[in-house]
């Protein structure tokens, strides 16, 4: 049993009937195209078998659209056409891609010349501080406390 419906399909084949799922596209023309082997319009390429006319048909997949050549009921080539403007937009990406990387270049260099001024003044305020090892802050070990001092009074 042949059937249209995807979902359906393989919804049948889980409980045990075999069926085979076909692919249907309309290309701009309104002419059907039907693909018997296949499920998915992902899966459309040369050597796919096709119910169709021999001839070119133009199929649309979201924004991109295909050529299909047709000969002897197989799909001859596919070709995919970018959408107009494509180039313009890529240009224009390009353009956007270089803008920013030189704008993160220059940052990237700008925190460079920071660190290195930290670095620099980190030193200078290392090299200002004063390390007292004097006996001031010195606590007195156990052993001093327990020794008796005397005085000689005289």
């Amino acid at each position: 049993m042949k059937i249209k419906n995807t979902f359906l399909a393989s919804l049948l084949t889980k409980i045990g009937h075999e069926v085979k799922a076909e692919l249907v596209v309309d290309d701009a023309n309104g002419v059907a195209l039907t693909f018997p082997d296949i499920s998915d319009i992902s899966e459309i390429a040369a050597g796919v078998a096709v119910d169709a006319p021999d001839g070119t048909y133009v199929i649309a997949n979201g924004a991109d659209s295909w050529t299909l050549v047709v000969a002897g009921g197989l799909v001859e080539s596919v070709e995919m056409n970018a959408p107009e403007g494509a180039e313009a937009s890529s240009e224009e990406l390009d353009a956007e891609v270089a803008a920013v990387l030189t704008a993160v270049t220059d940052e990237v260099v700008a925190l460079k010349a920071a660190n290195v001024k930290l670095v620099a003044e980190l030193k200078d305020l290392k090299a200002t501080l004063k390390h007292d090892t004097g006996d001031k802050d010195k606590k007195p070990a156990a052993a001093d406390k327990e020794k008796i001092n005397f005085k000689i009074v005289g």
